[in-house]
């Protein structure tokens, strides 16, 4: 399965750059991706979570990689980045296959929403 996730993750980034997004890191799990990526202006999170999901349900679709369709929700969280906040940003992304083994994403989730104060729209 590693090896899978290896291929994919390289498919979303040669797709993405074709579109001028560009991720500096990329980690994926079963359930879900985290990332950091830089893309232009006009180029909205939403749009290019939208890119990630739609091309990486075509390839492991395409090439019957799993047993079941890949298919994703509808949900995703995005925050903006400030360059002093990267170097933390990056290992966070680099350390989380380590860091689910002693916390699920939905707590994860949780405590990132509780300490920076957000709420859930729509």
């Amino acid at each position: 399965m590693k090896e899978v996730r290896k291929q994919l993750l390289e498919d979303i980034c040669e797709n993405a750059k074709a579109k001028q997004v560009y991720f500096e890191f990329i980690d994926r799990d079963m359930e879900y991706i985290h990332c950091l990526f830089a893309s232009d202006i006009d180029m909205t999170a939403a749009k290019v979570l939208q890119l990630i999901k739609r091309e990486a349900a075509h390839w492991v679709n395409k090439n019957s990689l799993i047993k079941l369709k890949l298919e994703w929700t509808g949900e995703y969280s995005a925050v903006s980045v400030s360059e002093s906040m990267l170097d933390k940003v990056r290992d966070d992304i680099r350390y989380q296959e380590e860091y689910h083994k002693r916390t699920t994403f939905k707590e994860e989730y949780a405590k990132f929403m509780n300490q920076y104060g957000y709420c859930k729209h729509g």
